[in-house]
């Protein structure tokens, strides 16, 4: 936002220049390009894009321009604890610069994306403008033609935007509201002409790129019809170890709008061309993660939260890359939203996909259910549901574990990064390091289930098996108080013989405990999400499907089996499980 009063334009004994922008298509990383066309004398711009350089005589060195000027925000107060009518001092109101002045000479040194500017140009041109898009924001405050306080904008939109529709949202009193625009060839002063003079601003076009100045009645933020976050120009950012980002929009306009949301290639930045990102991926709560995104219509006021995930596969090594994200609205306004994300290599505490650890549960709700003909009725409805926790190691080489417990273990490095290392026995933990213990009641406690590397991979289907030891703490025909569940014969100190082997029965001792032999299925029933091999991170880090247990051991009838649904949720990309 930008306030500016009228009197003081006029007794101004600098110009400056107003740059008409239209955005030409992108064409390759997260920058946009601006055309300018100069009139000969006063012009008003919106600077939609923030070059590479900013500096004032790198950006304007080939332009036929006699000053730029910026309005100085740092006196925006001064403006409205003065007297009106007493113009304030040129250099403390406005920041100008004036090519060949000397160093220190000119109080405007860099150019600022996203903001208003006057310049006064010499002679008729086109000049185009590459950098990093600007997504805008405002902050109007009231003024009339009486006080000549005006607020100085301009505004991201389409050619086809109409200052009625596209600031309906802002809550102006319209038939106050004073829109003009800046022309004139004369240095001593600018010409101010009234925009809407005849068929009124509902229907007055606004120019992409042009600046004006707007007298309202109310003190608002309204930035266009949808506001984005987050503001400026570093947009949205993928480090090298995370693939996911959260964009978020709000519709301001005051009505109901289709918001849409286009992934362009951005033109070749200044130094060279930068590859465009290889896929986005949208969170749609219908559909899932998906590789292009729905218009969405948004009731006034409402805001739209969108998950957004980075496929890294096709990355190269050392290599940057970058996008655009356009959101236009059926209001006629238009933000490009400028995006980077970074090549990511693995590491010990980062991962491929889908190399970590897996935690999350099983549902049982279905069971072999023996009938009074001795025959058995499998997958028959249980009267309830069981739910087991389930832990998955996958190793950087494929290797699956499933655990009864894991311990992770680390500490913080100086630069505030959390190292973390993943145990499976306690007694190797190191010492003074911050711990956290994840276990499941549902397997041995030995931890030692092995993983059947014939039946399948993750992703596809995994089979577990174990078995739980006459001897085991947790069997559970064991009751260490029970004479008849303790396992140990009439004298309570002799171990009674092993219910394993048949030939115990016929003794005079008979057999108290048996081992429990247990086979775990996961089948996955679908993909898992795209992700690939370049991809440190999965944007759901979810996996889910159909679990099946058999235990064998229990009933003379032959085993027991269990069936439902599990899902697991990539918590750490640490993909080494010490073992030792």
């Amino acid at each position: 936002m930008t306030r500016i009063n009228l009197f003081r334009f006029r007794s101004w004994v600098w110009g400056a220049i107003l740059v008409v922008g239209v955005w030409a298509s992108p064409a390759s990383g997260q920058w946009s390009r601006q055309t300018v066309q100069l009139n000969l004398g006063w012009n008003a711009i919106y600077l939609g894009v923030e070059p590479v350089d900013p500096r004032c005589e790198a950006v304007f060195a080939d332009w036929p321009v006699s000053s730029v000027s910026l309005y100085n925000m740092a006196h925006a107060s001064a403006q409205y604890t003065e007297n009106p009518s007493e113009p304030l001092s040129l250099s403390a109101e406005y920041l100008t610069w004036s090519p060949g002045l000397p160093a220190g000479a000119n109080s405007l040194n860099t150019v600022i994306a996203g903001n208003a500017y006057l310049i006064f140009a010499t002679a008729q041109g086109t000049r185009v403008l590459t950098g990093r898009p600007a997504v805008p924001r405002i902050d109007w405050v009231t003024g009339t033609p009486a006080t000549n306080v005006y607020n100085f904008v301009g505004f991201r939109q389409t050619s086809a935007a109409t200052f009625g529709t596209y600031l309906a949202g802002a809550g102006f009193n319209m038939s106050k509201l004073t829109v003009y625009s800046v022309s004139g060839t004369s240095n001593a002063a600018p010409t101010y002409l009234s925009v809407g003079g005849f068929s009124g601003l509902s229907t007055a076009l606004m120019v992409p790129g042009k600046a004006y100045l707007i007298a309202c009645d109310k003190v608002s933020s309204f930035a266009g019809p949808v506001k984005v976050f987050p503001a400026g120009t570093a947009g949205l950012v993928f480090p090298a170890t995370s693939s996911r980002q959260i964009l978020r929009m709000k519709n301001d306009s005051g009505s109901n709008l289709t918001v849409t949301l286009t992934l362009t290639n951005s033109v070749a930045a200044p130094s060279g061309s930068m590859p465009l990102i290889p896929t986005l991926l949208y969170f749609d709560s219908l559909t899932g993660w998906t590789n292009g995104v729905r218009p969405r219509i948004l009731r006034a006021g409402e805001e739209w939260t969108l998950p957004i995930a980075l496929d890294r596969t096709g990355m190269i090594q050392y290599q940057l890359y970058g996008a655009v994200l356009v959101c236009s609205d059926t209001s006629g306004g238009r933000v490009e939203i400028p995006l980077e994300a970074e090549y990511a290599l693995p590491d010990q505490a980062h991962a491929l996909w889908p190399a970590g650890l897996w935690v999350g549960k099983a549902r049982l709700n279905q069971v072999s259910q023996v009938l009074g003909d001795g025959n058995i009725n499998s997958g028959a409805k249980s009267g309830g549901s069981l739910d087991l926790r389930l832990i998955l190691h996958v190793a950087v080489d494929g290797r699956c574990r499933l655990l009864q417990r894991v311990i992770i273990a680390g500490a913080e490095d100086t630069n505030g990064n959390w190292n973390a290392s993943l145990y499976i026995d306690e007694k190797k933990v190191p010492a003074a390091v911050k711990t956290a213990r994840i276990s499941s009641v549902a397997f041995s406690v030995k931890n030692n289930i092995t993983w059947d590397e014939t039946y399948g991979s993750f992703g596809n289907r995994l089979r577990f098996t174990y078995i739980i030891a006459d001897d085991d703490s947790v069997n559970p025909f064991r009751h260490p108080y029970h004479p008849d569940h303790d396992g140990l014969s009439y004298d309570f100190k002799t171990n009674a013989p092993s219910g394993n082997n048949p030939t115990n029965y016929i003794g005079e001792i008979k057999p108290e405990l048996f081992s429990i032999s247990n086979t775990v299925s996961l089948v996955w029933t679908e993909a898992p999400a795209a992700g690939g091999s370049a991809a440190l991170w999965n944007p759901s880090e979810k996996v889910a499907g159909d679990i099946y247990f058999q235990v064998d051991g229990l009933r003379k009838e032959g085993p027991i089996m269990m069936q439902g649904l599990f899902e697991l949720k990539r918590v750490s990309q640490v993909g080494t499980l010490s073992l030792e």
